[in-house]
């Protein structure tokens, strides 16, 4: 008799390590929230080499993640003084 139920447990535990399997293998959707202007300078402070804003949306932090919306007009500048990203005139 304990072999019968051993063999009716095992369908049940095979199918639970299927589901968990299942459930822990998918990744978490990306974030969709724009980054803020701080989040980029932080970025921006952290990037060797030259510093670009091309360079900085490929930045592993940065990367995925949509810049914030200007308004019609404007555009980021990296003002070279300051090391920071500041949003100026076209």
């Amino acid at each position: 008799m304990p072999n019968v139920i051993q063999l009716r447990a095992m369908p049940m535990l095979a199918a639970g390590m299927c589901l968990l399997s299942v459930l822990g293998c998918h990744k978490a959707p990306p974030p969709n929230d724009a980054m803020t202007l701080e989040e980029l300078n932080r970025a921006l402070s952290l990037l060797p080499g030259p510093k670009t804003i091309e360079a900085l949306t490929n930045f592993p932090g940065v990367k995925g993640r949509p810049l914030p919306i200007l308004p019609a007009g404007k555009r980021f500048i990296i003002d070279r003084a300051t090391g920071t990203i500041v949003v100026g005139d076209e």
